[in-house]
């Protein structure tokens, strides 16, 4: 049974030599039986687990207990696998432990498909940079620690001009390469600490952490924006793609990460209406003529109906 098992299966010696493992356990591993046989199951090792993991499945098995863990493990060919795995000891008659049985299942596409979809809920799949929900979640914490810091921080909100250009005349692949490049220069203009999300489109955000106030901002800003006019261009063409930015700083600007980033991208839309490829502040009269605009767009129609 066994033998013809599809669960890999490995018998040890109580010093854990092996002494047989079936056909499954071969293939899992890439070793012949006669690769393994007399050697200790820690050829396995990948380095992955500290010393604790062992001694911790040493005391467990030792003491007649089974030992179910997941195992970072690597196959001859040096790559790495994930291995849910349950040793158990096999006790003789008088009770002492006599072998030991490993049975395992190699669940590295059921990790790496996890890992997967626990990156894509946080980032931007054509990019990988953070996506909005997550950069939101970012700026609500810093909200929350600033609060007991006093430290500020501030937000870039980045949109390429022109950019539909790149669509048009090179195709959406072109403009994805783009974006990645985009991306990618952006994440190497910034520290460890600092974040950068894509926010849909052809639109980013950065999380600038304890800034010492707009003059940080500022200096952020026109490095951004130096960065990514020369990262944009086009290899296959004559064409660059310069960004506009808006800027919004916490504490001086109040309000919740979902203000706080509307303020910047008011701030970088009317930093495209002025002079595309600049930076601007949000200022408490660029929100009022977004609320003004709102209203009269509202209220145009239903003047006009009215007649």
């Amino acid at each position: 049974m066994l033998e013809s098992a599809v669960t890999a299966v490995a018998i040890s010696d109580t010093n854990g030599l092996v002494e047989w493992a079936n056909p499954a356990f071969q293939r899992m591993t890439g070793y012949t039986l006669p690769e393994i046989a007399g050697r200790n199951l820690k050829f396995l090792k990948s380095g992955a687990h500290n010393a604790a993991f062992y001694v911790d499945l040493w005391k467990t098995i030792s003491a007649g207990k089974s030992f179910a863990a997941e195992f970072i493990n690597r196959r001859k060919d040096g790559v790495e696998i994930t291995v849910e795995q349950v040793i158990a000891p096999v006790l003789a008659e008088d009770g002492k432990i006599e072998k030991y049985i490993a049975v395992c299942e190699d669940i590295t596409e059921r990790k790496t498909a996890e890992h997967r979809l626990n990156f894509l809920a946080e980032h931007d799949e054509l990019t990988g940079v953070l996506n909005r929900a997550t950069m939101i979640a970012a700026i609500n914490q810093e909200i929350a620690e600033s609060d007991l810091s006093g430290n500020g921080f501030a937000i870039h909100y980045i949109g390429l001009d022109h950019f539909t250009v790149v669509n048009d005349r090179l195709g959406r692949p072109a403009g994805d390469a783009v974006l990645r490049r985009v991306a990618q220069t952006l994440s190497d203009c910034l520290r460890p600490s600092d974040s950068v999300a894509r926010c849909g489109g052809d639109e980013f955000a950065v999380l600038q952490r304890m800034t010492d106030g707009p003059d940080d901002a500022a200096a952020l800003g026109r490095r951004l924006l130096g960065a990514l006019s020369a990262a944009s261009e086009h290899p296959e063409a004559e064409l660059r793609i310069a960004a506009s930015i808006g800027i919004s700083v916490f504490p001086g600007d109040q309000g919740t990460a979902e203000a706080l980033l509307m303020n910047a991208e008011l701030a970088m839309r009317r930093a495209k209406a002025e002079i595309r490829g600049s930076l601007r502040f949000f200022t408490p009269a660029l929100h009022e003529a977004a609320v003004t605009k709102a209203t009269l767009a509202t209220a145009l129609p239903a003047a006009m109906r009215d007649r």
